[in-house]
Formats: structure tokens, sequence, C-alpha cells
């Protein structure tokens, strides 16, 4: 069956097909199971691959949002980091990159006068699977934010 999968509907016993009039039920409290059918999909649609270009826009608007005019705070960077993470995730996610798992690592330090590298290494599929990162500095606070996108087979 083409597309991302075809739902069957379950009755309260977890089965297809068993008690579905329990699961219609009003008073039932328990929730609604879809078991999603594999489509054996191995590769992205034509033209649905992860595309790094619509990713750094989003990373460069979410970092510019957060960190413009941020003082570093040791107290607050995992806060803002998190928000920056999740930001990203979000913007990532409304892409619809279909069949795509999203990873975002962001990285934040105070700017003292040191050095820092980021790096990370991955094992994945090159026909498929992307990455976008973004690093930005102000005058207290540097920050990297990399976004890997993992397709899912």
């Amino acid at each position: 069956m083409e597309g991302e999968g075809s739902s069957v509907a379950t009755g309260a016993a977890g089965v297809p097909g068993a008690g579905a009039a329990a699961a219609s039920s009003s008073n039932s409290t328990r929730p609604r199971i879809e078991i999603w059918e594999p489509t054996y999909r191995m590769t992205p649609k034509e033209g649905a691959l992860f595309q790094t270009y619509q990713v750094d826009s989003v990373i460069k608007s979410v970092m510019h949002a957060h960190l413009d005019g941020f003082a570093y705070d040791h107290d607050k960077a995992r806060d803002v980091s998190l928000a920056i993470s999740n930001g990203i995730k979000d913007g990532v996610k409304a892409l619809k990159f279909q069949r795509y798992k999203v990873v975002v690592q962001t990285t934040i330090g105070e700017v003292r006068g040191q050095g820092a590298r980021v790096a990370s290494r991955c094992l994945w599929d090159d026909k498929t699977d992307n990455w976008a990162s973004y690093s930005m500095k102000t005058e207290t606070v540097w920050a990297v934010v990399t976004v890997f996108g993992l397709y899912l087979e």
C-alpha cells in the first residue's frame, strides 16, 4: 500500500477486530491502539530528502531569537539550550520531512578567551541522512547547534 502505512483499529484486548463494541463504548477508559503496518519503503520519495538549506534558516532564526541580547548566566544556560533545541526541533518538524527522525544537539558556553571545538561522529546512510549546523557568537556567549535528519526505514 502506498503512503505512510495503513492503520488497523484494535479492540479493547489489543487484537485486531476483537471487542469492537467495547472500543467504541463511551465508558471505555482504555486508549485506542493503532497498529501501523510497514510500507517497506527503503528510500524517501522523490524530492523528500532532508533539505539542509531549509533547516539552516530555522536554526538561524531560533538561535538569534534566544541569544541576541542574552548575557551568559550558567544558571540560565541549560534552560536556554533546551529552549533552542525544542524550538529548532519543532521548526524542523513543521517542514514535514516525512519519515525523518530529527536530533538536535545544542552546545552553549561563555566567552572568556578560551578555545572550544565541537565534533560528532555518526554511522548512517549518506544517500538519505544529512545534517545542518550553525554557530553563533555574541560578546558573552558562543553556541553551536547541529541538527541531524535520519531517515527511518
